[in-house]
């Protein structure tokens, strides 16, 4: 009856040892899942950061080839179609937000 009473005993430290690793298991994972979602928020902003970036150089160079070739009458064609390139592009996204804010 001591060797049954011994093992219940057993049994029942292991079940509550059990429940406190379950519990804290899920605590942990709780407070993983926060941190992956906070790293993925950011990586986000991170990511519109570098787009808005992009777009900003963009603008820049071809607001450069457009100063270029203002003061450089003997502006490459290839440079000259460049220039043409990007505005068409730009003109093309304009014509988009707009047909966008129509709808």
């Amino acid at each position: 009856m001591k060797e049954i009473t011994d093992s219940l005993k057993s049994i029942r430290a292991n079940a509550d040892r059990l429940l406190r690793l379950l519990q804290a298991s899920r605590q942990e994972t709780a407070l993983l899942k926060n941190q992956l979602d906070t790293l993925r928020a950011q990586v986000a902003e991170k990511n519109q950061a570098i787009d808005q970036l992009r777009k900003e150089m963009d603008v820049l160079k071809t607001a450069q080839l457009i100063r270029l070739q203002d003061n450089e009458p003997a502006e490459s064609t290839e440079d000259q179609e460049e220039v043409k390139r990007r505005i068409n592009t730009y003109i093309k996204e304009i014509d988009s937000c707009i047909r966008r804010l129509e709808a």
